[in-house]
This record gives structure tokens, C-alpha cells and sequence, in this order.
């Protein structure tokens, strides 16, 4: 068993993808010592020399550039560059269809690598421990694992290789072009059409729901989140509950597909239709996630932005979204002189994962408490996000939920509530819409405002 995270072979397969024409500029997020085979080393080292000297690679002038510089024994002579492409000729790397392979071995080969830091770190900082004196002082200690860890992240080494710009725009021209002009941009809705119509899907982005306390956010987020799996199958989805444990998501998941009362999914019921109906509920849940395409998580199992990041990096592709329940629950480390400053990183953090990751995140927030003067109906705007503007600077989207009529809404169980479209880059649409929050089953629905803005009614007056 190695002593030492390692992937050899990917590492021969970042050698071996740019012999055979890949951009070396994706493999300069590298570093000669992330490679942790000395003779993978001595390629990698001379490639980057030649590449600084404007020189071609190939294995032809490969071997004549290490053996000029002494080292083509210690590699193990020419076989050895011979041997990067025929591996990789043996997987059918073309120039054309590598590219994409060497983004993706990059990020192994620094996976790797990173793990290799934290492992020397961590023993270094043991042996340290073992031997410090009785009644020293940790905090120095401490301070020491934060600034690695912080200088790991803040690595510009970590970031995710950039495509060249020709290729980016010749890849976005056929995307577009190729795009069904019958559906929309992001994901479909089935529950939610006039939501979809007005953003144009489901898109990657930065969504902020916020809403007052007990006024429906997490009901909106559940009933949301399923419409989103069931419409789409190749889709797979993250929710991050930092309000409520797991249970209680559960429930809410279970009550929407059952339509039974969220008190009555918690026992155990006479009646064999809803035992059924509960039983299947369950089973569609489990489906979901045995066919890795839901996972739960709560603020015991998800309690830090970087665990959260994990999270998500493992699961990455085009195919996730990610829901965040009770986003001011977010750890975020660091210090803070108070917490506008604190929701400052925290916006700029979640913005940041959207960005890399090229992924819709749709997170709930809750609104500042209503001062005096404030009229009971007042119609909330995003300088009513917690202490900060900032989430509605970085968001795409920020809708903001608020009861029609705040006594009704105390005293119905279907009362209806506004869904105000306070800021929208993912399409054109300004204006609000409505649901009827069905509180017992925690069921959202939306109702279509006669002679305003249903989804038959937008759509006949762009066509005008």
C-alpha cells in the first residue's frame, strides 16, 4: 500500500495527452512537484521549459530537450516517451478529443496532490504536538493548520483550467445553435410553468428565495426541488436543509407526493390506501437516491461552507442542482466585524461555487423584521435581505414570498401568497405572480391572476 496519495497513471496521461497536441497552457495549473513520480517530474519540468521557449513538443523534440539537458537516463531513456503516447493512443486520445481529458487528469494529478500537502502538514504538525512541552500553548498550532488551509483554497493553482477563448466561442455558437427553440434555457417545470416560463427554466445560477419567518420558503423549496427531479430524469439534486433536520424534509417530501397531512405521515394509519401511498412515497425517495440522484443533508452532516463544497465537488457535472435551506445558517469560517460583513463573504462564497461548478443553487434566506411604521402588507424589496444587499447584488434571481393578506394568512390553511420577481437576469420578466400554500400537506401551487401574467397570457402577448 502506497504511503502517498498518488495516481500514476493520470499523471502519465497529462504527459501523454500533450505529446499527442493538447494545449499545455490547461496542465500550467500544475506544478513540477505535483507530480509525484521523479521521472514524471523530469517530463513534465521540460515541457514547460520548452513551452516558455515557444518550442514545439513532440516526442521527437521532447527527447532531444531532456537529453540535452542530461536527464534522458534518469527517465528511463526514449521508451519512456514512447511508452506516454502509445498509453494514450491505446485509449484513443486524438489532439481534437483530449482536450477534455487533460482538464479533467489536471484535476486528478492536483487532487492528488493537495492530499499529498495535507498529509505532510498534519505529520509534520503530530510530531510537533508529541514533543511540544507540557502546558504549551495550542492556539499558535491552531493558527498554523488555518493558514494552510486557507492558503490551500486561496491557491490560484486551484482553480479550474480555462478553455481557450476560440474554442469557447466556437463551443457556445454550436451549443446555442443547436438549442431546441420549443424549450427552455434551463431545466423544465411541470408544477411550476408560469415559474419556468418567466425565468426561461430552471438555469446555472444564483437563486435567493427569501421570505419571513414561517411564511412558506421551505415548502416553496421542497415543492420546487421534487418539480425539478420528477420533470427532468437526467437531473440529480443536493438539499442542504440548515433550518430543519433531515426528518422534517422528509416529511415534507413524503406529505407532497402522498397529499396526506404532514402530522399524519408521522404514524402509523388504518386506512391501507394511505399506508400504500406512504410506503410508495418512501420507495420513490429511496429509488431516487439508490440511483444516485438525491441526497439530504442537515446542518449536523453539512456545517461549513468548505464540507458543503465537497460535497457538491464530488457530485459535479452538468446534470446537479443544489438547494440550500436556511442559507444565513452557512458557516463560512474567517472573522467578521459584525454580520453584514459575514453575509458579504458568505454571498461572494455561494456566487464563486456557482461559478465554478457552472450549476444552479437555489437557497432561502430570511427577510429583516419589520419596523414600527411598517404597514402589516407592506410589500417586501431586496434591501429587506438580511442585513445586506449584497446576495441581491451576486444573485441571478431573487424572489420574495410574502402573504397577500397577513391576517388571512394567519387564520387559512390555503392561504395565498405573492411571489415578487425582485430581480430577474435570466430573462426579461418583471413582475409577481401567485401560489396557494396548502399548509397542512405543505404543498405550493400556483394560480393563474386572470388577465395578467398566466403562462397563456405572456405567451399571447410576446407573439403580438
Amino acid at each position: 500500500m502506497a504511503l502517498f496519495n498518488e495516481n500514476i497513471k493520470a499523471e502519465r496521461a497529462v504527459l501523454g495527452a500533450i505529446l499527442l497536441g493538447a494545449d499545455i497552457t490547461i496542465a500550467k495549473h500544475l506544478k513540477t512537484e505535483d507530480f509525484f513520480d521523479d521521472q514524471n517530474r523530469i517530463v513534465f519540468k521540460a515541457m514547460l521549459e520548452m513551452s516558455e521557449k515557444a518550442e514545439p513538443i513532440d516526442l521527437v523534440t521532447l527527447e532531444a530537450y531532456i537529453k540535452g539537458i542530461g536527464h534522458l537516463n534518469s527517465i528511463g531513456g526514449a521508451l519512456t516517451l514512447t511508452s506516454l503516447t502509445a498509453e494514450a493512443n491505446k485509449d484513443n486520445l486524438t489532439a481534437e478529443a483530449n482536450k477534455d481529458n487533460l482538464t479533467a487528469y489536471v484535476k486528478i494529478v492536483k487532487d492528488e496532490a493537495i492530499k499529498r500537502a495535507i498529509i505532510d502538514f498534519t505529520t509534520k504538525k503530530t510530531i510537533d504536538l508529541r514533543h511540544a512541552p507540557q502546558n504549551s500553548d495550542t492556539n499558535a498550532v491552531i493558527s498554523d493548520y488555518r493558514a494552510f488551509i486557507e492558503g490551500l483554497a486561496l491557491s490560484p493553482m486551484l482553480a479550474v483550467p480555462s478553455t481557450p477563448l476560440g474554442d469557447y466561442l466556437k463551443a457556445k455558437h454550436e451549443r446555442d445553435s443547436n438549442r431546441d427553440p420549443n424549450k427552455p434555457l434551463g431545466y423544465a417545470l411541470t408544477k411550476f410553468k408560469t415559474l419556468e416560463h418567466n425565468i426561461d427554466g430552471i438555469q446555472t445560477g444564483f437563486y435567493i428565495i427569501g421570505a419571513d419567518t414561517n411564511t412558506g420558503k421551505t415548502a416553496f423549496l421542497t415543492n420546487l426541488f421534487l418539480d425539478l427531479l420528477d420533470t427532468n430524469k437526467e437531473t440529480k439534486g443536493l438539499y442542504f436543509s440548515l433550518d430543519d433536520n433531515k426528518d422534517i424534509i422528509i416529511n415534507r417530501f413524503i406529505a407532497i407526493k402522498t397529499s396526506l397531512r404532514l402530522n399524519q405521515i408521522q404514524k402509523k394509519t388504518g386506512d391501507s390506501t394511505h399506508a400504500k401511498k406512504i410506503t410508495d412515497a418512501y420507495s420513490y425517495l429511496f429509488n431516487l437516491y439508490k440511483d444516485g440522484r438525491l441526497d439530504i443533508k442537515d446542518i449536523a452532516e453539512i456545517n461549513h461552507i468548505d464540507i458543503l463544497e465537497k460535497d457538491i465537488k464530488e457530485r459535479a457535472d452538468k446534470s446537479l442542482f443544489v438547494f440550500i435551506d436556511g442559507l444565513y445558517n452557512l458557516d463560512v469560517g474567517g472573522k467578521f466585524s459584525g454580520l453584514r460583513e459575514e453575509n458579504i463573504d458568505r454571498a461572494n462564497k455561494v456566487k464563486a461555487l456557482v461559478d465554478t461548478y457552472k450549476i444552479p443553487i437555489i437557497t432561502t434566506g430570511e427577510l429583516r423584521k419589520r419596523q414600527r411604521g411598517e404597514g402589516k402588507n407592506t410589500k417586501p424589496d431586496t434591501n429587506d435581505l438580511m442585513e445586506t444587499g449584497k446576495f441581491a447584488y451576486n444573485a441571478n434571481l431573487v424572489l420574495l414570498l410574502s402573504p397577500t393578506d397577513i391576517e388571512e394568512f394567519k387564520t387559512l390553511d390555503e392561504p395565498i401568497l405573492r411571489i415578487d420577481y425582485a430581480k430577474n437576469k435570466l430573462s426579461h420578466y418583471k413582475g409577481y405572480q401567485e401560489v396557494t400554500f396548502i399548509r397542512p400537506q405543505g404543498i405550493i401551487e400556483e394560480r393563474e391572476l386572470t388577465g395578467f401574467n398566466t403562462v397563456s397570457n405572456i405567451i399571447n402577448k410576446a407573439e403580438r
